[in-house]
């Protein structure tokens, strides 16, 4: 969060009013105001992809120079669960995903009320699926489909028979 130059000319100014009103006005304050989120680094479990179980490790490290407030986690816009931290900052904890999509946002916020957020998008459940005469499968993020294509149930968009694998999305084999 940044403040515009008009809310920092703003505090500045209410912090020399005060000092005036409390007859303090022949020392010189300088409000300095803290703009900067908390540095909130992830594991490299953490990521948006696929997962075939259902729940993913989350660890890493919350670090800001005014210190940190809390860590909490929100699962599919439920509501927001504490995150331990140690004295340091690091945190290592279990969050149980459901089947299909997952949004999970981690929220850091320092004791200046600055926020940072960290959102993936996780996907649980089948990755392959099949017809009467056809299969689809998901690999790497592509969706394939191969087998009898009469009424276009391949995706190809066409409805030729094809004993080739192919990437519906991109049409190439």
């Amino acid at each position: 969060m940044r403040l515009s130059r008009l809310t920092q000319a703003v505090a500045v100014v209410t912090a020399a009013l005060i000092l005036t009103a409390c007859g303090s006005d022949s020392d010189t304050a300088t409000a300095i105001i803290d703009g900067t989120p908390p540095l909130l680094t992830t594991d490299s479990n953490f990521t948006d992809g696929y997962s075939a179980v259902a729940a993913v490790f989350v660890s890493g490290q919350v670090q800001d120079s005014s210190g940190v407030k809390s860590l909490t986690y929100m699962h599919n816009n439920e509501s927001a669960q504490a995150l331990t931290l140690d004295t340091d900052g690091y945190f290592d904890d279990r969050i149980l995903l459901t089947l299909g999509s997952n949004t999970i946002v981690l929220e850091a916020t320092d004791n200046a009320g600055n926020i940072m957020r960290s959102t993936k998008t996780i996907y649980v459940g089948d990755t392959i699926a099949a017809g009467g005469s056809h299969t689809a499968a998901l690999r790497d993020g592509q969706l394939y489909g191969w087998g009898r294509n009469n009424y276009g149930q391949t995706g190809l968009g066409l409805t030729t028979k094809s004993a080739i694998l192919w990437d519906t999305q991109t049409r190439r084999c």
